[in-house]
């Protein structure tokens, strides 16, 4: 009988480590030797090695967003980066901040549903198993287009929002009390939580209750059986903490941080500068400004983040009359920022002594109107005056508005639309300004921020058309970045232009 032939020993299968790209641009190179690139990464892409890179010199294989390739060895690896996403919304804000150590914090929501169909696409929640939380949500202030796209993502089933923050200032039916008893100089009705709170506009009252549902959410996904490790994760991360926090952010409060943000878990701090409040008659009162919008704006919160040596500001609709006071009760403190978040979409009612304070060396607006134009954000003197202001010789301002592209319906498309007449778009690249901070061991923090182009159609609710899917066949995605890079390590011209 013959004998048999041993069994062949199974491949080792490949590691499953993740990685992060630790330079402004990684290229991507077709392959292990030649000069043909396929792709560019931003700061802090994740990336999987095809095989254990331990000791490996030269090009190595990896896996990333879009396809496989080779980059030019592991020393191009490194831990994971401080991420900040400026998310589309039109006129409006929404900013996720994704940290190091897996935390997340959503600032504002926009108007509509892009920023819920941002979360839905970045954590994949179309998926059965997939669950995602957040550390808080926060409103600056209450307005339509920073307020009404948070509500769809507080009541949403898979995202666990342990806590609300907000300026406290509620807009109301009543005139006269609206968003609070008011004198010439102060108002006051500053509230924790609006819930049960009579008078409340019918947008404030649709808040009220989706903070309920968010409530109710987070207890329900902290007791599921959990059928995949992304629901471990948030039930491990939740613990016993199963009831939403409602609370005022106030910059004289003992802490001046957002609660669990000071720096004692990673190196990050979100510091709250404004609003402040000051003792009345009847309790706390912040500045009044003239009006109920303006207070409501002026009365935005505004945060610091602070990363290693890295700032970034977010600055809210704060206005004119609101920059003097805040400057007036910072006094001498730092609020330096490598990137300055515009106020209210690139207004003209800003302070240029608040920009000179900020010096900043990057800014992000975010805008852009549905039709007519018809707040004219941002404004060219806003955009000249961050320039003026900012500390190096070639700073960067990016625009959601501007980085947005679109593509022209065919004529078999608009076929459709029969009763429109005219062009007709689609959105072909989606306005997304990426912010990336790495902090590298015996190095200066990297910095990085940038906004997408050329071939990087996103899927949408209706999905593409025939003609975008067409060409991504025939092209498939080849990502490239408008990259304003660290000027401490890079020249000002670095990155991949035209």
């Amino acid at each position: 009988m013959p004998k048999r032939k041993p069994k062949a020993k199974a491949a080792a299968a490949p590691p499953q480590n993740w990685y992060h790209t630790r330079e402004v641009l990684t290229n991507v190179y077709a392959a292990a030797t030649g000069k043909s690139v396929v792709a560019r990464l931003l700061l802090g892409e994740w990336v999987k090695p095809t095989a254990d890179i331990a000791g490996a010199k030269g090009r190595i294989q990896v896996r990333y967003r879009g396809g496989t390739g080779y980059i030019d060895g592991p020393e191009l690896l490194g831990p994971r980066c401080l991420e900040i996403y400026f998310i589309d919304v039109g006129q409006g804000d929404a900013i996720l901040i994704q940290t190091p150590e897996d935390h997340r914090v959503l600032i504002d929501g926009g108007k509509g549903d892009e920023a819920l169909a941002f979360l839905e696409n970045k954590y994949r929640l179309d998926k059965p198993d997939n669950f995602t939380d957040f550390d808080a949500v926060i409103c600056t202030h209450q307005d339509e287009d920073h307020a009404k796209g948070a509500i769809p993502i507080l009541k949403h089933k898979k995202l666990a929002v342990r806590a609300f923050y907000h300026n406290g200032l509620f807009r109301r039916t009543d005139k006269a009390a609206d968003p609070g008893p008011h004198s010439a100089t102060s108002v006051d009705g500053l509230l924790d939580d609006p819930r049960g709170q009579a008078g409340l506009t019918p947008l404030m009252t649709k808040l009220a209750d989706a903070l309920d549902a968010a409530d109710a959410n987070l207890k329900r996904l902290a007791a599921l059986t959990p059928k995949g490790d992304r629901l471990k994760e948030v039930q491990k991360r939740l613990g016993a903490n199963t009831t939403l926090k409602v609370k005022r952010l106030d910059a004289a409060a003992a802490s001046g941080f957002v609660p669990g943000f000071d720096g004692a878990r990673e190196p990050l701090r979100l510091e709250v500068l404004w609003p402040r409040a000051s003792r009345g008659a009847g309790g706390d009162v912040y500045p009044w400004y003239g009006d109920a919008g303006k207070t409501v704006n002026g009365n935005s919160v505004v945060l610091r983040i602070v990363y290693g040596k890295t700032a970034v500001l977010l600055s809210g609709d704060i206005n004119r009359a609101a920059s003097a006071d805040i400057l007036a009760a910072l006094g001498d403190r730092d609020i330096k920022a490598d990137v300055y978040k515009a106020a209210h979409h690139g207004s003209q009612d800003f302070s240029p002594a608040f920009l000179e304070r900020v010096a900043p060396n990057a800014a992000v607006i975010s805008s852009g109107d549905e039709r007519d134009d018809v707040y004219g954000h941002p404004r060219a003197v806003l955009v000249g005056s961050i320039v003026r202001h900012s500390r190096k010789g070639a700073p960067a301002v990016f625009c959601t508005e501007l980085a947005r592209c679109y593509t022209p319906l065919t004529q078999t498309e608009l076929k459709k639309y029969r009763t429109v007449k005219g062009d007709l778009y689609e959105k072909s690249i989606e306005g997304i300004i990426h912010v990336r901070c790495a902090l590298i061991a015996g190095k200066p923090d990297r910095l990085a921020v940038g906004a997408v182009y050329n071939k990087t159609h996103l899927k949408s609710k209706t999905g593409p058309s025939p003609k975008s899917q067409a060409r991504d066949k025939e092209e498939k995605f080849a990502w490239k970045w408008d990259v304003w890079p660290d000027p401490r390590e890079e020249g000002p011209d670095a990155g991949d232009t035209p």
